[in-house]
């Protein structure tokens, strides 16, 4: 428990006052950029055993044929579209973000089969393992086909009335709040800054989250995303830590002015259960309270913040 409650100290920009060591420079300016373009070459060469290199031994793949979860199955996903005889045409990254040891890339993809293109949208989070970057997260979505002959870009999907509940939160927030006290630590007040914007043509939530006062000022300490699962009707939301601890919950929608968030939060070899609870004050501001309950199963109040809209 006295490791956790160290890791978590980052999550949901959860402030910490650990050491931070600053990421040295980068050979290019973004890791996504080098790994777009190995995957790009190995594909081409039908090298999936390159291709496969790219993902972490326990990364999962999410794509219109299923979810995919660790190198074995991905090689599956990989070598179906290999068999086929698909080209890669291009991957367009949209962005290209990095910050300390997790780094993110959304685009387009268009890959040839026969006389067919087949047009894509796709989503991947990179984390530096062992001094390389491994993809740990893939989104791979189709957004329509077209004639190789006729290579225009197909139209908007229908977007499902459920992810007005991600739309509400898009723009700019100021959200000031207090850690509270744990065995291990004392209570920090803190500032954080988070952006959120509608990504692959409005289909998922994306976000991110600077800290303007508190221990890790300057510092940008959380990218995340989320979307409405229309298999499982709930909304996922997955919170990746620039620590390296994750936050993986789901909700049923609003409750009248509340949006209650239940899952996991994880560090290291523990897996603790969430509640995160947001309540409406208006349509410019919401409160915000995370419980976390111990290995020892007592809940704990972890987490509150007021947080205000100030741009779109």
């Amino acid at each position: 428990m006295r490791n956790l409650i160290a890791a978590l100290l980052l999550i949901f920009s959860l402030n910490t006052v650990a050491q931070q060591v600053e990421p040295k420079p980068l050979s290019n300016p973004e890791p996504g950029v080098q790994v777009r373009q190995e995957f790009l070459r190995a594909y081409n060469a039908k090298d999936a055993d390159a291709v496969v290199a790219l993902y972490a031994e326990d990364a999962t793949l999410v794509s219109d044929g299923g979810t995919f979860r660790g190198r074995d199955e991905i090689r599956k996903w990989v070598k179906a579209g290999l068999d086929q005889g698909s080209r890669l045409e291009a991957i367009e990254p949209s962005v290209e973000k990095s910050s300390g040891t997790l780094a993110y890339g959304t685009g387009r993809t268009r890959r040839l089969v026969g006389s067919v293109v087949h047009l894509g949208e796709y989503l991947i989070v990179m984390e530096k393992i062992g001094g390389e970057w491994r993809i740990v997260q893939h989104f791979s979505l189709s957004a329509g086909e077209t004639p190789a002959v006729n290579p225009a870009p197909s139209a908007a999907p229908t977007l499902p009335d459920q992810l007005s509940v991600e739309k509400w939160f898009v723009g700019n927030w100021i959200c000031e709040g207090e850690q509270h006290a744990s065995p291990t630590a004392a209570a920090v007040r803190f500032t954080d800054k988070f952006m959120f914007k509608m990504a692959l043509d409005g289909s998922w939530l994306t976000y991110h989250i600077d800290q303007t006062q508190g221990p890790l000022r300057g510092k940008r300490t959380l990218i995340g995303w989320g979307t409405w699962d229309a298999n499982a009707k709930v909304h996922i939301r997955r919170d990746m830590n620039i620590g390296g601890s994750r936050v993986d919950v789901i909700a049923l929608g609003w409750n009248g002015d509340k949006l209650v968030f239940t899952g996991y939060m994880i560090a290291n070899d523990e897996k603790l259960p969430i509640k995160q609870t947001f309540t409406k004050k208006g349509d410019a501001t919401y409160d915000s309270a995370l419980v976390v309950t111990g290995a020892e199963g007592k809940p704990m109040e972890w987490e509150e913040e007021n947080c205000r809209k100030v741009g779109k």
